[in-house]
C-alpha cells in the first residue's frame, strides 16, 4: 500500500518564488498529481513550480501504485513574500582605491563622482551614483593632513568610512496594516574604506519559520511574548568586515501595533538581530525617533555592534523591563547540550568579541584593535536646544561627552544636531605636528564626530587621567586643521579623582598631553646680610608692669574663645548665686 509524502525547498522566499518538491511517499508509487494551492498542477514525481503572487498555498499530493492511492495535505506550506532584493556596490566609477589593506590612499574624479569636502578639508562627501545602492558615502581623513584638491582630483588618507544606504522596501510597498511607505536602512561606521564590497539586501513581509522560531526563543527566555513581526531584512556581506559598528532604521504604520488581528496588541515596538550562523541572538534597545503623519510611520532606531546580518521589527509584551532582553546565545536555547561530560555546557558571549564554534571547541577571537566608536542620540527641538540631557562614553570608558538640557547644539549646516559619535585615535594617526618639544603625547585622543558641530554654550569633555606624576601638568589640546596648529582648550584637574574637564564649543580631535613643570630653587650660598646688633635697655619696674600687662593682653587674644567661655560661665554661676540668697531671704520673711 501507498502512503503519500513529500518535501520542498524552499518553502517561504520573496514572490515570484520557485519550489522545488521532492516525492518522498513509501510503497513505491507509479503516479503523481500535484496541487500547489494556487491552480497549477504537476503529474512529475518531482516537480518545481512558481508562485508569482503573494500568499500563503496548501499543497496536496496524491501517490498511486497498483495497490491504490494515498493523499498528502500540507496546510499554508508554502509562502510566497511581499518583499524586494537590493544591492549596493562600493565599487564606485569616480572613486579609486590605492593599497586597500591599508594604509589606503583614495582618489577621487569629481568630474565622474560628485564630491565635496563639507566642512573642511577633512569630511569628504560622496554622492554615489543611484545603482550602487548608497545614500551617501562620507570618508574622514581626521590624520592632521586631510584631503588635498588639485584640479578635478581630491586626494586623501582616510581614517573613518561612514556608508547610508538607501531606503530599502518592496518595490510595491508593505501592505496598508505595516505601512505601504515603511522602508529599512542602514549606516555603516569603518576604520577604512572597504574595496568592492558588495551587500545584498533582502526584505520580506513578516518572517520565515526559520528566523521567528529562534527569535520567539529569545524572547521565550526572557519571559515576553511575541505580538507580531512586521518585517524582516537580510544583508548578505562580501568584502566587509564582521564587526562593523551599525545603526539600523525601520518604520511601521503608526495603528499597525494596535491592530485587532494581532493577539494581544498593543506591545512595545523593538528591533532584534540573529547572526548569519543563527547562533547568536538579540533584542535591542530600541529608540522611538518621530512619527512622520503624512504617511503615518513611526520611525526606530537601533545600534548593533556585531555588525550586519538579519534584522527585525516586533511587538512584545510580557517583560516588566524589556530593555534588559539583550544578548542570549541560541545554540544554548535550541540545542541544550546533552549530560555528556566531554560537552561544554557553558558558553559565555563577552560583548563585543567574535564568537565562532566549530565540532570540537569554542574559539574566542579578539575584536580587531581600531575603536569602531560610539555613538547617541540628540534629543532637541526645531530649534536645535536640547531637551534631553545626553552621555556618551567612549569605547575605552575613558573619555566622557556630557550635554545637558538646553544647550542649542547644531551641524555644520546650522541644522539641529541628531546624533554623536566618539571614537578614540590611535597615537599613529595623530597629526605629525606636534604642540611643542616640552610636550608629551598622555595616550588619550579622541575624534568627535560630527566634524564642525557646534554648542552654545559650551559643553564639557572628561578624560580620565594616566598615572599622574609629581612635576606633571595635564594639557588638553585640539587640532585646528586650517593652521595646522594645536590649540589651548580651557580645562581642571580634580586630583583627588584624577578626571581633567575640559569645556568645548565644537566638534574636532582633541588629545590629552603632559608637560614637565620644573619647581622653583632658591639658589643656594647665597649669604644673608648681617644685621646690626642694638644693646637693650635695662629693665625698669614699669616696663616690667607693661610687660605683664601686654603679655596678658596677648593671652587672652590667642585664647578669646577659652576666655570668652570662662567669662560666660562666671557670670551664669554668679547670677544663679544671687538668684538662691534672694530665695533664701524671701523664705525666711
Amino acid at each position: 500500500m501507498v502512503v503519500a509524502n513529500f518535501s520542498a525547498t524552499p518553502t517561504a522566499d520573496i514572490a515570484p518564488l520557485t519550489v522545488h518538491f521532492t516525492d518522498t511517499s513509501q510503497g513505491t508509487p507509479t503516479s503523481w498529481n500535484w496541487d500547489f494551492g494556487d491552480g497549477g498542477t504537476s503529474a512529475s514525481r518531482d516537480p518545481s513550480h512558481t508562485y508569482t503572487n503573494i500568499g500563503k498555498y496548501t499543497v496536496n499530493l496524491t501517490a498511486t501504485n497498483a495497490y491504490g492511492s494515498d493523499t498528502k495535505t500540507r496546510l499554508n506550506y508554502i509562502a510566497a513574500l511581499n518583499g524586494a532584493v537590493k544591492q549596493a556596490n562600493t565599487s564606485i566609477a569616480g572613486l579609486t582605491i590605492d593599497n586597500c589593506g591599508g594604509p589606503q590612499t583614495v582618489t577621487v574624479d569629481t568630474s565622474i563622482l560628485p564630491a565635496a569636502l563639507v566642512p573642511n578639508s577633512s569630511v569628504l562627501e560622496l554622492s554615489p551614483p543611484a545603482d550602487r545602492g548608497f545614500n551617501t558615502i562620507t570618508i574622514y581623513a581626521l590624520n592632521g593632513v586631510g584631503f588635498s584638491w588639485n584640479g578635478n582630483l581630491i586626494t586623501g588618507n582616510p581614517t573613518g568610512v561612514h556608508m547610508v544606504s538607501e531606503e530599502i522596501a518592496p518595490s510595491p510597498g508593505f501592505s496598508d496594516q505595516i505601512g505601504a511607505k515603511s522602508s529599512f536602512n542602514y549606516s555603516v561606521d569603518l576604520s577604512s574604506y572597504p574595496c568592492n564590497a558588495i551587500l545584498s539586501t533582502k526584505i520580506w513581509e513578516g518572517v520565515i519559520p526559520e528566523y521567528d522560531t529562534n527569535f520567539r526563543k529569545i524572547v521565550d527566555g526572557n519571559d515576553a511574548s511575541v505580538v507580531g513581526t512586521a518585517y524582516t531584512a537580510t544583508i548578505t556581506k562580501t568584502n566587509l568586515p564582521s564587526c562593523s559598528n551599525v545603526s539600523i532604521h525601520m518604520s511601521v504604520d503608526s495603528d499597525w501595533n494596535t491592530y485587532p488581528n494581532l493577539p494581544g496588541a498593543p506591545g512595545m515596538i523593538f528591533i532584534w538581530r540573529i547572526s548569519d550562523n543563527e547562533t547568536q541572538g538579540q533584542i535591542f534597545p530600541t529608540t522611538y525617533l518621530y512619527t512622520n503623519p503624512g504617511d503615518n510611520l513611526d520611525y526606530y532606531e537601533a545600534e548593533s555592534p556585531l555588525g550586519l546580518s538579519t534584522f527585525g521589527i516586533s511587538s512584545l509584551t510580557g517583560n516588566n523591563n524589556p530593555f534588559q532582553m539583550i544578548t542570549l546565545i541560541l545554540s544554548e536555547i535550541i540545542s541544550p547540550p546533552e549530560n555528556n561530560p566531554s560537552t561544554d555546557s557553558s558558553i559565555t558571549y563577552i560583548p563585543g568579541d567574535v564568537v565562532t564554534q566549530n565540532t570540537t571547541s569554542l574559539t574566542i577571537i579578539s575584536p580587531i584593535p581600531l575603536d569602531p566608536g560610539k555613538t547617541a542620540k540628540i534629543y532637541s527641538n526645531a530649534k536645535g536646544v536640547v531637551t534631553q540631557a545626553t552621555v556618551l562614553q567612549s569605547t575605552d570608558g575613558l573619555a566622557t561627552v556630557n550635554i545637558s538640557t538646553g544647550i542649542v547644539a547644531k551641524d555644520a549646516e546650522g541644522k539641529p544636531l541628531s546624533s554623536i559619535t566618539i571614537r578614540a585615535i590611535p597615537a599613529e594617526d595623530l597629526p605629525n605636528t606636534f604642540p611643542g618639544a616640552s610636550l608629551s603625547f598622555a595616550g588619550r585622543a579622541y575624534e568627535l564626530l560630527p566634524d564642525g558641530a557646534t554648542f552654545s554654550p559650551g559643553i564639557s569633555i572628561s578624560f580620565t587621567a594616566p598615572n599622574i606624576q609629581f612635576g606633571q601638568e595635564f594639557l588638553v589640546k585640539t587640532y585646528d586643521h586650517t593652521t595646522d596648529t594645536w590649540q589651548d582648550v580651557p580645562s581642571t584637574i580634580n586630583p583627588e579623582t584624577g578626571i581633567i574637564t575640559a569645556h568645548i564649543s565644537h566638534f574636532c580631535c582633541f588629545a590629552l598631553f603632559t608637560e614637565t613643570v620644573t619647581p622653583e630653587t632658591v639658589p643656594a650660598n647665597i649669604p644673608v646680610p648681617a644685621q646690626p646688633t642694638v644693646n637693650a635697655p635695662a629693665p625698669t619696674a614699669m616696663s616690667t608692669f607693661m610687660g605683664m600687662i601686654l603679655w596678658v593682653a596677648d593671652l587672652i587674644q590667642k585664647n578669646i574663645v577659652i576666655f570668652s567661655g570662662l567669662i560666660i560661665i562666671a557670670v551664669a554661676i554668679f547670677l544663679y548665686g544671687r538668684k538662691r540668697r534672694r530665695d533664701r531671704l524671701m523664705y525666711l520673711f
